[in-house]
């Protein structure tokens, strides 16, 4: 009970615990009537300081939490899953295979430290939801911490080394902001004898790193990605000129996806004329991509990934220009829908969501089964998509469902 009566001398406690309000039991009628309006008037305030605890409660469980998500998705109710994937060896062989799951409940004692570069973006909130889907599934525990953006590396790092010094975690996944700005931390991470996912992004962290066999990566080539989605191009047979709306320079993703388009497209009528360069934010990349279709007329087809992406349809819009072609080389949410709508030609995806499943999964083999992956590097296959094909493929393998919230920490003990 919140209320509190003493026979001896009616104590009512109040909201404020060094304040009580006291009824001498023999007061007059009229103290008595004066104390009862102190009494009203502290249940009164009683009452809507416990509104304002639950709202606070909620306000900070959403903010924190990432949102309060109650549904277990069907993904994370599957004993196994299996998906077409690409794998490489230590010795750099690449093969085609099925990428099969460890067992559900087999991470129930594992903890993990994720790290985004950010959740700007809802390429980043889907592998969210595959973080959190994953973890589900397996029983893992997790906690997700994202910077700021590409320009954010001390944060990344500051992050890293937090989880690595607190000795909660069994595993660090990691999708790093800068090729080999992490690597000593990474270092530091395998010293103490943590597994380490290097997933999405890639690091260059030389052989100490990539030949530790707790150290595996969880990605897909953003050069194939290019290179796919410029082979359709080139298959046209038409002449363009492209603005490539690739991201940030120095980040190992972004650079190969450009030069895997630039491969593609070679021997074709389409070639790359302007290739402005920038942070993952949409005011940044709507800048860029507006300078660049004013300072050249000639462009007449536009290649962006998720936000780039984004931004080249705004400004293509703004520019007043309908002749101008879209062309996409990694989905997100406005990706995805100019595709189903026919606004974007073609679109390649890789599978965001399943790649931060297998990081999850791997995580878990590799902390419960030491040494078991054959492969340094797996992702899955990726996929080309138009308006014709591209409701054959599970939305959640692309992207979060229509709401999703990330969940910064999940606790499998407490769900």
């Amino acid at each position: 009970m919140f209320n509190t009566l003493e026979k001896s001398s009616s104590v009512l406690w109040s909201t404020e615990p060094s304040r009580r309000i006291v009824v001498e039991p023999t007061a007059s009628a009229e103290k008595i009537h004066s104390r009862q309006g102190e009494v009203e008037l502290a249940m009164t305030a009683q009452r809507n300081w416990i509104v304002l605890c639950v709202v606070a409660l909620t306000l900070l469980l959403a903010g924190c939490g990432g949102g309060l998500t109650t549904e277990v998705p069907e993904a994370a109710k599957e004993h196994v899953w299996t998906r077409p994937a690409l794998a490489t060896d230590a010795a750099g062989n690449q093969a085609e295979l099925p990428y099969t799951s460890v067992d559900s409940g087999a991470g129930s004692e594992v903890r993990i430290c994720v790290l985004f570069p950010h959740l700007k973006d809802p390429y980043w909130v889907g592998l969210a939801y595959g973080t959190w889907v994953e973890a589900q599934r397996t029983g893992a525990s997790y906690d997700l911490y994202a910077a700021d953006g590409y320009g954010d590396l001390p944060r990344q790092i500051d992050q890293a080394k937090d989880c690595i010094n607190s000795g909660r975690y069994d595993a660090l996944v990691i999708g790093a902001i800068s090729g080999d700005g992490t690597c000593d931390t990474i270092r530091q991470a395998l010293q103490k004898k943590m597994v380490v996912i290097d997933s999405v992004n890639g690091m260059a962290c030389g052989e100490e790193v990539t030949s530790d066999p707790r150290y595996a990566r969880t990605l897909v080539s953003y050069y194939v990605l290019g290179q796919t989605a410029a082979r359709y191009i080139a298959g046209l047979d038409q002449e363009l000129d492209l603005l490539a709306l690739t991201g940030p320079q120095g980040v190992p993703w972004s650079d190969s996806l450009l030069a895997g388009l630039k491969n593609g497209l070679e021997g074709s009528k389409a070639k790359v004329v302007a290739a402005p360069r920038g942070d993952m934010d949409a005011t940044v990349q709507l800048a860029l991509a507006g300078d660049a279709l004013s300072a050249d007329r000639s462009i007449d087809a536009v290649f962006g990934t998720s936000v780039t992406m984004s931004a080249g349809i705004s400004a293509v819009h703004n520019s007043g220009r309908k002749d101008i072609r879209l062309f996409n080389g990694a989905l997100d949410g406005d990706s995805y829908k100019g595709i189903a709508d026919g606004q974007i030609a073609v679109g390649a995806s890789d599978l965001g969501p399943i790649i931060a499943r297998m990081a999850i999964d791997t995580a878990v083999r590799l902390v419960t089964q030491p040494g078991g992956v054959a492969y340094r590097t797996i992702g899955p296959k990726p996929i080309l998509v138009d308006s014709d094909t591209i409701h054959n493929v599970a939305r959640e393998d692309i992207l979060s469902p229509p709401g999703f919230k990330p969940v910064l920490n999940f606790d499998s003990k407490k769900k």
